[in-house]
């Protein structure tokens, strides 16, 4: 799933509406999965799991700062 979790980051990275998101996921096939309810599928849980990770890391960024006695306003 490395390879189709790539596609969905780059995805991501254009910021795109709904409209742009389904172009891509159904109708291009970036996934190239047989049916698109599958396609739908996993560019939603790719999706999920990368915002996830996200978030973790951003969480995990003010604590290790909060640790040093540091703030986001003292950068």
């Amino acid at each position: 799933m490395l390879s189709e979790s790539r596609r969905i980051a780059s995805l991501l990275l254009s910021d795109p509406d709904e409209a742009t998101w389904r172009q891509a996921v159904e109708i291009e096939n970036i996934l190239q999965k047989k049916a698109p309810a599958t396609a739908r599928r996993q560019a939603r849980l790719i999706r999920r799991r990368l915002s996830l990770s996200a978030s973790i890391r951003s969480v995990h960024r003010v604590a290790r700062l909060s640790m040093l006695g540091l703030t986001m306003s003292g950068m």
